[in-house]
Order: structure tokens, then sequence, then C-alpha cells
């Protein structure tokens, strides 16, 4: 399950609440999706190709 924290007001409460019933180990907290890392991932590699051809073009 994925909860955002802008997405709820009340996100400390939910998470602490969370948190108290499910095992400590079990909770995996991340702060980007797949789509977002992914999304960095292809500008990333865009930035790169287009900096490698405006070094050619000279």
């Amino acid at each position: 399950m994925t909860l955002g924290e802008r997405q709820y007001t009340n996100y400390r409460e939910i998470k602490d609440a969370l948190e108290n019933k499910i095992k400590k180990d079990a909770i995996d907290i991340k702060y980007t999706t797949r789509f977002t890392r992914t999304m960095f991932l292809i500008g990333g590699l865009a930035l790169l190709l287009l900096i490698i051809g405006l070094k050619f073009q000279k």
C-alpha cells in the first residue's frame, strides 16, 4: 500500500497507527514511486544524450 504524504492532512497519524499495528520490519517507506524513478532515469539519459550531441555539433 502506498500513502502519499501530500495526499493526506493526517499522514503522520495514519503512519503512526499503521506502524503500531504492523511489525516494524514489514513497513518499507519509499519517498518516490517506480514511475517517478523511471522518469528521472529517462530524463537523465535524455539530458546526457543532449549534452553529448551538443559537444559533437561544434
